[in-house]
């Protein structure tokens, strides 16, 4: 077979402009014609592309077969939304069924669609399924709650009726919970009919609520509508009460996400209070809202992230106010389970060890420190390394890929799209979103190489994010990129490349929402102004187009934000995030952590803006990883990230 060479200009290709010479890619049997065309194929895609992601009302059938035909591509869920809003009685069933194989409905429509199609495809009980998930949803329209009451209504129990209503009364559709009062069970019915009169406030609601009051403890909904009706009657304390007291339910609540923002809300307020005990006591009931056999991080994001909120509220409660490490380790172990991301599992662990170790179980820390290390790139497992007297470990070199595998990578339509695309926004939504793709470690090998031959940093940095944010490690030389000009030398070195791979991800042509331009993500007003401190003509375009300019630029900010601040590298990160007027906020309100009074990850975590706070573990994160790469200083043993957080003789 003979091999020919599609040749892409790596102008196209590299959002970094880390290689300034054409890049080969071998596309094995390929004719021009062949060639041609695939090309013609992709360009017509990402126009449309362009057009469906920005339509508001693209009929069912286009976005539908183009969700089909490019699942990975750019805003892929967007448009999905869409199409599934778009959903009529017209939509044919083939194509129906097949946008749903796999991926299930996100609303009542869809599922209403779905069972109608199953049903005149023949397929009884998938159509029943469908239905019954149609019927639990609280967006029904009125044309489909009509749909499935006569098409479906035969089948339907009367524990559908009764999840029904205790769904909408989760969100306060009491009409619609009223209209099928009738279908439910009679308990049930008694339960509906005190939780309305609760919400309604109504004049007898007491009263209808000591019909059932024996169910408090087992039906998490009466109990959210009877604290919801004491926090709306003034009688806080009441609600509290109930909230916090322990409780078993055989009714667990329809709308998880609902119930916990309940409880976040109650569980804050009190501890705004100074009720310490009433906060840990509320933030507490984690664990019985889930069904039994649920895993909690397959649940849906807004259910993750209170849990994870209550969880640490809980946790730190217990060990700052409380004084009781030992439950709050335990705490902190169920944080670490709350999400998908590397980062919320490492950050859990490290502080369940720490917890443990201040309980003086030195075993369990030791143990729970070694789960957090695990993922060396990453803030806490860092800290914990320290723990363990341990070094981060260099990132290895990525092993060598087969030319067949990098060729069947480089012709993935999205690949193709991203050499395509002469528009630098769009070439960085696509570099996202074929790292997101990536589902196994052998396709973030081969992914990790393409980007290297190609001069794409940024994918390669992206392919280790997206692998993180989806709790799976990829520690590989690949995602840390080396500017080729600009950095600063000996140690700044590696604070320029830390923030440059948070900032933009060595991707040049960012430009964020905020209008930060290029490396290092500088405001133009900022720029010029560092340019004037350093003696440096301004160029608003080399902001973007000079990438050695921008980083010189970057670094001297950052070196006179620490001059600023004494040297300390944790307040100057802060600043350049979230500026110097809030820092300086947060230190006379949360202490000066310059100081050995307080700690100063500790501090970090009391960051009211949740970006800043992130950024400001990120930044130091990939410090100390450039640290191990940096060609100008010695290695510092077991404390790198310590190091940049100004407490060396205190590791981790």
């Amino acid at each position: 077979m003979t091999t020919r060479l599609l040749l892409i200009p790596s102008l196209l290709l590299s959002g970094a402009a880390i290689s300034s010479s054409p890049v080969q890619m071998a596309v094995a049997g390929a004719t021009s014609a062949e060639l041609q065309s695939a090309r013609d194929t992709v360009d017509a895609s990402i126009a449309e592309w362009r057009e469906l992601k920005d339509e508001r009302n693209p009929t069912f059938s286009r976005a539908a077969q183009f969700a089909i035909a490019h699942p990975d591509w750019p805003n892929i869920g967007s448009i999905r939304a869409r199409a599934e809003e778009a959903l009529n009685a017209f939509a044919p069933d083939p194509l129906v069924l097949e946008f749903f194989d796999g991926t299930p409905p996100r609303n009542g429509r869809g599922w209403t669609a779905l069972a109608l199609a199953q049903e005149r495809q023949g397929r009884t009980n998938a159509a029943t399924e469908a239905a019954r998930n149609a019927w639990l949803s609280d967006d029904l329209s009125d044309e489909d709650i009509a749909t499935i009451r006569s098409r479906f209504g035969s089948r339907l129990t009367a524990l559908d009726h009764d999840r029904r209503i205790d769904a909408l009364l989760f969100v306060r559709e009491r009409e619609k919970a009223e209209d099928i009062l009738s279908l439910a069970s009679p308990g049930e019915r008694q339960v509906a009919e005190a939780r309305l009169a609760l919400q309604r406030r109504d004049s007898n609601a007491d009263v209808l609520f000591a019909r059932v009051a024996d169910r408090i403890d087992d039906h998490a909904g009466l109990l959210m509508d009877r604290a919801r009706y004491f926090r709306a009657s003034g009688q806080e304390s009441a609600s509290e009460s109930l909230l916090a007291r322990d409780h078993d339910f055989t009714t667990r609540p329809t709308n998880v996400d609902k119930w916990y923002e309940m409880l976040l809300l109650a569980a804050e307020g009190a501890s705004d209070r100074g009720a310490h005990v009433t906060a840990y006591n509320i933030a507490r009931q984690l664990d019985d809202a889930l069904p039994d056999g649920a895993v909690l991080a397959n649940q849906a994001y807004g259910v993750r992230d209170k849990y994870t909120s209550l969880a640490w509220l809980a946790g730190t409660t217990a060990r700052e106010r409380l004084g009781d490490a030992a439950a709050a380790s335990r705490l902190f172990e169920s944080y670490s389970t709350g999400g998908r991301s590397l980062q919320v599992r490492s950050k859990g662990l490290y502080w369940a060890g720490r917890s443990a170790q201040e309980a003086g179980n030195v075993q369990r820390a030791n143990a729970l420190y070694a789960s957090a290390a695990e993922t060396p790139e990453l803030f806490y497992s860092q800290l914990a390394l320290e723990r363990l007297g341990r070094d981060i470990p260099v990132p290895p070199a990525l092993p060598e890929q087969t030319a067949a595998a990098r060729n069947a990578f480089a012709s993935k339509p999205i690949v193709v799209a991203l050499s395509r695309l002469g528009d630098p926004d769009d070439r960085a939504v696509f570099v996202r979103a074929i790292a997101t793709s990536l589902e196994t470690e052998q396709e973030r090998l081969i992914a990790s190489d393409y980007a290297l031959r190609a001069g794409r940093a940024d994918l390669g940095v992206w392919i280790a994010r997206a692998a993180r944010n989806d709790g799976t490690a990829f520690y590989y030389r690949s995602a840390w990129p080396v500017h080729p000009r600009g950095a600063p030398g000996g140690d700044p070195w590696s604070i320029a490349h830390g923030i440059t791979r948070q900032e933009s991800s060595f991707d040049n042509f960012a430009v964020s929402h905020a209008n930060a331009h290029g490396m290092m993500q500088l405001l133009p007003a900022t720029a010029r102004e560092q340019a004037r401190r350093m003696g440096l003509e301004y160029c608003y375009s080399c902001l973007r187009t000079d990438p050695a300019y921008n980083v010189r630029l970057g670094s001297g900010y950052f070196a006179w934000l620490s001059d600023y601040y004494d040297g300390n590298k944790v307040l100057a990160a802060a600043a350049y995030n979230g500026g110097m007027g809030n820092v300086n906020r947060w230190i006379r309100n949360n202490g000066d952590p310059r100081t050995s009074r307080v700690d100063t990850v500790e501090w970090i975590e009391k960051i009211p803006f949740m970006e800043t706070r992130g950024y400001v573990q990120r930044v130091l994160e990939n410090a100390a990883v450039y640290d191990r790469l940096n060609p100008y200083v010695p290695a510092y043993g077991a404390v790198h990230v310590s190091r940049h957080l100004g407490k060396t003789n205190r590791p981790g």
